[in-house]
């Protein structure tokens, strides 16, 4: 990557703050991390999603 592309990606990105709240603390020693929640919650949203649209066109979903 040539040099003038890393350093305005290197300016943008360190144009944003860190979120506030990196963990999520759960009961216990667990905690999880905010992007693995954000990770999660998009493979629910996928299949939700996928789900509606693949009724729309009729077809029926096997369990």
């Amino acid at each position: 990557m040539p040099d003038s592309v890393t350093a305005v990606t290197a300016t943008l990105a360190s144009g944003f703050p860190p979120p506030p709240l990196r963990t999520l603390d759960l009961p216990g020693p667990f905690e999880i991390a905010m992007y693995a929640l954000c990770i999660v919650l998009g493979g629910i949203l996928a299949v939700v999603v996928a789900s509606k649209l693949w009724k729309s066109r009729g077809e029926t979903l096997r369990t």
